[in-house]
């Protein structure tokens, strides 16, 4: 059975933490209040799929430690009451790296489950002097990725202080130690994920409130490209092969036009192709071997597949309100965050306004099934046994669903 994982974007504190069986399709664990508003938006497992760290939640300054099968959950403090904005692993699963949102770097000791060290974005009698405030340091961090070869950690901060660019930061894994700052010339940075070539060579980062994509030499520090016609781009999304990089362009401009879905050679720096897009896209996935992409459109209850190779349109399914014949609502997120099966068969999609995970049978080209798994949902995080493949932050061969109330 696959593994499904569901976080909620309501805010609020003292949720709960679900486990639900997919093919019983019920509850089967819970722990009560261990997650706070927005929670299980971030995560990542060890290759073995033995233990699953998980974001608590953005006003949360813990991570969570789920170790599998006993389903034993355990909390990692953070330092200074900061809240994770991205996570990774280092090649050797022995150190988690927890980028807070106060120009921290927090090394987590992933076999004592501890901060075993600390490493500042930013001058540390600055961080240390401002431990109350939330936005400290250079910013809000939102992207974290370990390079190939495992020496380096790139973290993006999105929203810098005010008065500041936003920034790119490189870490040598070797020394631990912050090695260089990569200013990307722009008030707003990256959002979303980061997306490298397979070779560790370029960098690939979207910035959704400037509307401009870059490209940048990881191994100079520097950037080697700007597109700076995107429309609020929401993150870049390597196809496993790394032989395709795709941006949901989610914005519009005033004359109407901008929706819509690039696809670049990520190694030659082109954009091989623009496709149109419903309103309006916001996430994408990829089956294992790249053939195939689903695309969610928020606001109009679709969900769209492709077939990555001739960039046609394989399916578009309504889901939501709009696949019962109702109204689509325009003050509340529809479909969002689809992840598809490694066969192409299933598409399972969080439809924020119902409060429940969708899941679609794209042979018959329907909703076959909705599953209450409370309020707001927002990431969903799919996961097939015996296929272990990265889909959002996560690798992972369990079947649970993992719901947050």
């Amino acid at each position: 059975a696959p593994l499904l994982l569901q976080g909620s974007s309501r805010g609020g504190t003292d949720q709960d933490l679900v486990a639900i069986d997919v093919q019983r399709l019920e509850v089967v664990r819970r722990w009560s209040a261990v997650m706070r508003g927005g929670g299980l938006q971030l995560g990542i497992a060890t290759r073995d799929g033995q233990v699953l760290y998980l974001h608590a939640g953005a006003d949360a300054p813990w991570l969570l430690k789920l170790a599998l099968p006993a389903m034993t959950l355990s909390r990692i403090f953070l330092p200074g009451q900061g809240s994770p904005g991205a996570i990774a692993l280092s090649p050797d699963e022995r150190t988690l790296y927890a980028a807070l949102d106060r120009g921290v770097l927090a090394l987590v000791d992933t076999r004592q489950a501890r901060v075993r060290k600390v490493l500042f974005f930013t001058e540390r009698e600055t961080v240390e002097e401002h431990w109350s405030t939330r936005h400290e340091g250079p910013g809000v961090p939102n992207g974290a990725l370990v390079t190939p070869d495992g020496r380096a950690l790139f973290v993006n901060i999105e929203t810098p202080i005010e008065g500041r660019n936003a920034t790119l930061w490189r870490v040598d894994l070797e020394r631990e130690q912050v090695a260089a700052r990569i200013d990307l010339g722009k008030p707003s940075g990256g959002h979303g994920n980061l997306a490298m070539t397979p070779d560790g060579r370029l960098l690939y980062v979207a910035s959704l409130h400037d509307s401009t994509v870059w490209a940048v030499d990881a191994r100079a520090d520097r950037i080697v490209q700007t597109w700076t016609d995107a429309v609020r781009p929401h993150g870049v999304f390597m196809r496993p092969d790394g032989q395709q990089l795709w941006v949901p362009n989610g914005g519009r401009r005033e004359d109407g036009t901008g929706r819509s879905l690039w696809v670049l050679d990520p190694a030659r720096r082109v954009r091989l192709a623009t496709l149109p897009a419903e309103d309006r896209p916001h996430w994408l996935d990829f089956t294992p071997d790249g053939r195939l992409v689903v695309v969610d459109a928020i606001f109009s209850d679709l969900i769209t597949v492709i077939d990555t190779h001739t960039l046609k349109e394989v399916a578009r399914v309504p889901v939501g309100n709009r696949a019962a014949g109702r109204p689509t609502p325009k003050d509340r997120p529809g479909a969002w965050h689809p992840k598809l099966s490694p066969d192409g068969r299933w598409v399972y999609v969080a439809v924020n306004y119902l409060d429940a995970v969708q899941v679609v049978d794209l042979d018959r080209r329907a909703v076959v099934k909705t599953i209450p798994v409370g309020p707001s949902p927002h990431q969903v995080h799919l996961f097939w046994p015996g296929a272990p493949y990265q889909a959002g932050w996560w690798t992972l061969r369990f079947p649970w669903v993992l719901a947050q109330e």
